[in-house]
């Protein structure tokens, strides 16, 4: 006799039902409002467009905060006003009830050819962090995020240009991280060669040391379709 798939998904369905309205503590829902900001330039406070944007909502666990893997990845670009905004999101559960949302809620990662890159995050100077909100918010949203023109200094773009973050989400992760960044890896697969054909040593990210390629397909070929 073969099983009854449909009774089978209905007391799967029931019994999620049941979880979701207890507050087990085995997992929490989390949900982003959305983000609008706006890049300028450090010394002039000029809009500064064009700037490759990557948000992540990273969790983090265990005892010494390790990466759990990411809850949501998103990025854009600014426009002519040096503005970006990434929309609301969720609700989406973690069933893991040692995997959490910390300050990387998200972290966000500022790119363009010419400015120092830059990463912020909801650091707090004081008191502990809240990982068991459920809305999460940033408090970059509404304000300006200055970054540093380096004026030509192509010495100092090759030492800022090392970005392991961007490094472990496209190297370490479990779940085709990279296929949900084409812009911020377009962008460092450009910029990295441009410095070391400058004679710098800089590092340089090979599309085939990308993750989990058995089951995320080639990064190769799906780098053929990055925008230019």
């Amino acid at each position: 006799m073969k099983p009854d798939n449909t009774a089978l998904l209905k007391a799967f369905t029931a019994v999620c039902a049941i979880l979701l309205s207890t507050g087990s503590e085995a997992f929490i829902r989390y949900s982003a409002a959305p983000i609008a900001a706006q890049v300028v330039d450090s010394e002039t406070g000029e809009p500064i467009p064009g700037v490759v944007v990557l948000a992540h909502w990273e969790l983090r666990g265990g005892g010494h905060g390790q990466s759990k893997g990411e809850l949501m990845i998103l990025e854009t670009k600014t426009d002519a006003d040096g503005r970006f905004s990434f929309p609301a999101w969720g609700p989406k559960t973690v069933w893991d009830p040692d995997a959490r949302l910390w300050d990387a809620d998200p972290a966000m990662t500022l790119l363009k050819q010419g400015y120092a890159p830059r990463t912020v995050l909801n650091s707090q100077a004081v008191g502990p962090i809240d990982t068991t909100r459920s809305l999460r918010t940033s408090r970059w949203d509404g304000k300006r995020i200055e970054i540093k023109n380096l004026h030509g200094d192509e010495k100092a773009a090759a030492q800022a240009f090392d970005l392991d973050e961007i490094r472990r989400l496209v190297g370490s992760g479990t779940d085709c991280e990279w296929k949900e960044m084409p812009l911020t890896v377009a962008y460092v697969l450009r910029e990295g060669p441009r410095l070391r054909s400058l004679g710098l040593n800089v590092y340089t990210f090979d599309l085939r040391s990308f993750s989990n390629q058995q089951s995320c397909g080639s990064a190769l070929r799906w780098a053929e379709g990055l925008p230019k």
